[in-house]
Order: C-alpha cells, then structure tokens, then sequence
C-alpha cells in the first residue's frame, strides 16, 4: 500500500474543493435553468422533477454492472472517461435542443439525463471507491465535510444567480456555461494523483459471474448487521425527507398563505445549517464511535419535524414564523450534516476496497429510490386537511426508528471495527 503523505493529502483535499465546487455550482445552476426552459416551453409541473425520476431509474436498471465496473478499472481512468462521455453528451444537446419546440423538447431532455446520470452515478461511485487513493486515513473526514461543504454552497447559491442570468444570457447561455465549467473540473481531474490506482477486480468474468461478483457486495451488507442497520436508517430518512421536500411547500404557500418568499428562507436555512454542519466536521476530532452520532443526530432530527409542525399549525406572525421556523430548519441542515457525512467517511474507513463500489453503489441506489417513492406517497397525503399532522407524524415514526435501532446499533458496530 502506498503510503500518502499529509503534504499530498491536503493539496488533493484543495483541488478536490475546487473541482466539487466549479462543476456542483454550475450543474445547479445548469439544472435549474433546465427547469425553467422547460416550464417555460412545456407548462409542464414535471419540468422541475424530470430528474428526480430519472436518476433513480437508471440507477436501479443499472446498479449491477456498475458496481462491477468500478471495481474492475482503475478509478481515474474510468472517471475521465464518463467525465469525457458526460461532456460530448452535453456538446449534442446544445446542438439538438434549438431544433425542437414546445412539449418536444422533452425528447432530447430525456435522452441527454439518461445519458448524464449514468455517467454521474458511475464518476460519484468511482470516487467514493477512490477516496483511499487521493488522502491518508488522517484526512478522509477533512475530505468528505469539505466537499460537501462545497456542494451545499453551491446548492444554495446557484438557484438564485441561475434565477438572476437566465433572463440574461437565455439557456443556451447556461450549456456554454455548464460545458466551460466541466472542461475546468476535466482538467483538475487529470492534475489529480490517484495512489494505488488499481483495478480490485482484474478479470473479465461472463453475464453470471458478474452477478455473483457484484452480489459479493450485496451480501457484505448484509453480512455485517451494523452496516445493514445503517444503510437501513439511512433509507427511512431520506423516505421521510421526502415529506419536507413535498409538504413544505404546500403548507407554508398553499395551508398557511406565507408566501414564496418565506418557503425560499426556508430552504435558504436549511443550506445554510448543511453548510455550517459539514465546515465544522473539518475541525472536529476524528469520529471514532459512529452510532452515538447517528443515533442521537436522527432523534434530534425528528424533533425538529416536530417542532416544524407546532410552528406551522400556530398561525404565527410573519417575524415570529420567519424566526422560529428558519431556526428549525437550520437544525435540520445542521442534522442531515451530522448524519450524512460521517456515514460515508465510516463507509470509507470500514469497507474493504476490493468491494467499496459495489457496496457504494447498492447503498446509493437504495436510497435515491427512498425519495421518490416518499414523494408519491406524500404528495397523496398533504392533500387531505389538516396535512401539517403529518411532520407530527413523520417525526414520531423517525425517533421511534432511532429508539428502535438504538441497542442492536450500539451492540453490533464492533462488526466492522
């Protein structure tokens, strides 16, 4: 194994930053452009989620084969190639997309987001399994908070300064912009020393054996009851984060009449609290013990539904309402950063590499297919009256989760250890 040096390790951890945050600012900014093209075009309330949808599929018909494919290349060179395949997608889109009006439009849109989140789950997973080759174990947790540091920044700004350029440079402007930005992050990219840059898997085996291969990964969850305890919370919160993602909305503009303005301070807090969660790991103690963390931050979090709940159900004034409700969906930012980030450096630190992939790629899938189903079942839900119970309900269901697991979790970490 090859041994990286701090020196290296925090030079990687800066051209990291910098590469997740050109190419996450201008993806935001390049998907919500997307978005208004098309409402503009189409009048269509799909417009917003086509990718919502389309993630998730692609990412169940293809969590197989990429898992194995991760694992049998090395992981810059794969990496640089759908970063490659993601750039000549974009290139054909900018040259069709002026060729079709109105709802035809969404032919072409479907067609490159198809393309672009194959090539993104294969480049998110590829780096997950590389994360051993650009830091030392010191600086996985440095790493892992400031790039997703990097990525709430950019998920909180980039809405607005799209909302502010997209009158202005229309959105043919935005795939120029989108595509000047991915030669940039291709470019850090190929700057990047990727240690120990070896394939784990270095045969060629036949339909069935890659199956079995990529069960390998499968079974290593389930093998491990604290890592199937975990992957297993993590996907009842991201079910449960879908009633915030579907209900907020609802209730504050449509229930209580607070405004468009009120719900963008919302979810402006929310960012904020990821961010400032993720900037303070960099500088916390490494994490040693996992399930206290998770534990006590799942709890906290469905307090927070909660407390959302009483603050939406009081008729509050628009000061107290803008206070109160801004405070708690700070916390639930602060929350998800607690819960996300230290899940994946343990993901790094306790899945072998031989396996990291598949194993990345079966959690991914897993929770990605969480949200939508979430979002099909609560957009039923926060029709019915009174809808605002449900963050009551939804809160109760996530601490009662946590109490649940509490024991088994604490019991079985020592697995992976």
């Amino acid at each position: 194994m090859i041994m990286i040096t701090n020196r290296q390790s925090v030079r990687q951890i800066c051209k990291d930053v910098v590469n997740n945050l050109l190419s996450s600012f201008s993806g935001d900014m390049f998907a919500f452009a997307m978005g208004l093209m098309l409402l503009d075009e189409t009048g269509l309330a799909l417009s917003f989620g086509l990718s919502m949808v389309i993630t998730p599929i692609v990412n169940l018909v293809g969590f197989v084969p990429i898992g194995n494919l991760v694992d049998q290349q090395p992981h810059k060179r794969l990496m640089i190639i759908f970063s490659l395949v993601r750039l000549l997608a974009l290139l054909g889109y900018a040259l069709v997309i002026t060729k079709f009006t109105g709802r035809a439009k969404i032919l072409p849109t479907i067609i490159f987001l198809v393309i672009n989140a194959w090539a993104t789950t294969v480049n998110t997973t590829a780096y997950t399994a590389a994360v051993q080759e650009l830091v030392n174990a010191q600086h996985i947790q440095s790493l892992q908070s400031l790039t997703q540091a990097a990525a709430t920044f950019a998920s909180l700004f980039a809405p607005v300064v799209a909302t502010v350029l997209y009158d202005w440079i229309g959105f043919e402007g935005f795939i120029l912009l989108e595509f000047a930005a991915n030669v940039g992050a291709f470019l850090l990219l190929l700057s990047m020393k990727f240690f120990d840059n070896t394939p784990t898997l270095t045969t060629n085996p036949g339909p069935r054996s890659r199956y079995k291969q990529f069960l390998s990964g499968t079974n290593f969850i389930r093998q491990n009851k604290f890592l199937l305890l975990i992957v297993s919370l993590a996907i009842l919160i991201n079910f449960f984060y879908a009633a915030l993602t579907v209900g907020l909305p609802y209730a504050v503009i449509q229930v209580d009449h607070y405004g468009k303005a009120a719900l963008a301070f919302l979810n402006t807090l929310i960012a904020v609290g990821l961010c400032i969660g993720n900037l303070s790991l960099n500088f916390l103690p490494k994490i040693k013990r996992l399930s206290p963390i998770l534990l006590v931050n799942t709890i906290v979090l469905g307090i927070s539904y909660m407390a959302l709940f009483t603050v939406l159900v009081l008729k509050l004034s628009r000061p107290l309402f803008y206070g109160l409700g801004g405070l708690v969906m700070f916390l639930i930012g602060l929350t998800l950063a607690f819960l996300n980030t230290p899940l994946m450096v343990y993901f790094q630190e306790h899945v072998p590499k031989n396996l990291l992939g598949r194993v990345a790629v079966t959690f991914t899938t897993a929770v990605q297919t969480s949200m939508p189903l979430g979002a099909l079942l609560f957009s039923s839900l926060f029709q019915l009256p009174h809808s605002q119970w449900l963050f009551l309900g939804c809160g109760g269901c996530i601490i009662a989760v946590a109490v649940a697991f509490s024991k088994s979790a604490i019991l079985s970490e020592h697995d992976l250890s």
